[in-house]
């Protein structure tokens, strides 16, 4: 079994909190991303973000450091089908550790962080892609969703709720085992033009999916995939968790929560402000949003 290299929570502790754009930039490359030519983009979004070095970043910065005792030493790589079920606070220590690109060999190109794994830290996105106001929109969502999980920890909640990732693989799926299928398709329902697949939280939603889980949510991409991805941080540690997928595979996450509202799409993607997900939870305490 092939688990996940986990940060160095001891170097990241003998760190102090940055304080400046500058110090969050310095530790940034300190911990491994030293190929990021420019934070053009990161800069740009905390410009625009009021509060953010003073309210967001310390912590964020406590959540990472805290991922020493929040986090299993023991995360496998989801290659086989399989499941793995995470604390919503356990989703929020590995994403304060990719904000802070702090997990090893996981540097990105174009997507990836190796020849199969999708990229984790989120340096593809802080540096100019050529698409940067729709890669400062995406900053200000995840924003949004640490200030949320903040928020709720400063008054006593505990980000208990269930999150799982369930990775599976087609049997019996090949063309011809399709065409000699004798079940009916059940009644489609059209729904009137413009309306969004984030309206549909009751229902499983299907994502047209690249095989690299959330595509380049953490980069340059800004089309539907992407989008949802930002809106729904939580989605991001799927990259963490599961390599590429093949034709027959298909992964599904279920609990996630959106937590900003995305306006526009493609280049005019823009950050609409933060979202309150009244999508209700089922006996096991998992919200129920299904996604695949």
């Amino acid at each position: 079994m092939t688990t996940v290299s986990l940060p160095d929570f001891s170097a990241l502790a003998a760190w102090r909190c940055p304080e400046t754009i500058a110090d969050l930039n310095a530790v940034i490359k300190n911990l491994g991303c030293s190929r990021i030519e420019n934070f053009s983009i990161l800069e740009a979004a905390i410009g625009r973000f009021p509060g953010f070095l003073i309210r967001i970043l310390p912590f964020v910065w406590s959540q990472a450091v805290g991922g020493n005792e929040e986090l299993p030493k023991d995360i496998p790589i989801l290659r086989d089908p399989g499941s793995i079920s995470l604390k919503q606070k356990q989703c929020l220590a590995i994403l304060a550790n990719a904000f802070l690109c702090s997990f090893p060999g996981r540097v990105s190109f174009n997507c990836l962080s190796s020849r199969d794994l999708p990229s984790i830290n989120l340096d593809e996105l802080y540096t100019d892609g050529g698409n940067d106001n729709a890669q400062i929109a995406k900053l200000h969502m995840l924003f949004h969703y640490f200030d949320r999980c903040r928020e709720r920890l400063e008054r006593g909640e505990h980000l208990d709720h269930p999150i799982r990732f369930l990775r599976r693989r087609g049997t019996n799926s090949s063309v011809d085992d399709w065409i000699n299928v004798r079940d009916s398709l059940i009644p489609p329902t059209v729904h009137p033009l413009g309306r969004s697949i984030d309206e549909a939280k009751d229902m499983l939603r299907i994502d047209f999916a690249n095989m690299i889980i959330g595509g380049g949510a953490i980069a340059y991409g800004c089309v539907q995939e992407e989008i949802m991805f930002c809106a729904c941080p939580e989605l991001i540690v799927s990259r963490l968790l599961c390599n590429v997928m093949q034709s027959d595979e298909a992964i599904v996450i279920l609990g996630t929560e959106q937590f900003s509202t995305p306006d526009g799409y493609g280049f005019s993607l823009k950050c609409g402000g933060a979202y309150e997900d009244t999508t209700p939870f089922d006996h096991e305490g998992v919200r129920k949003s299904s996604i695949s």
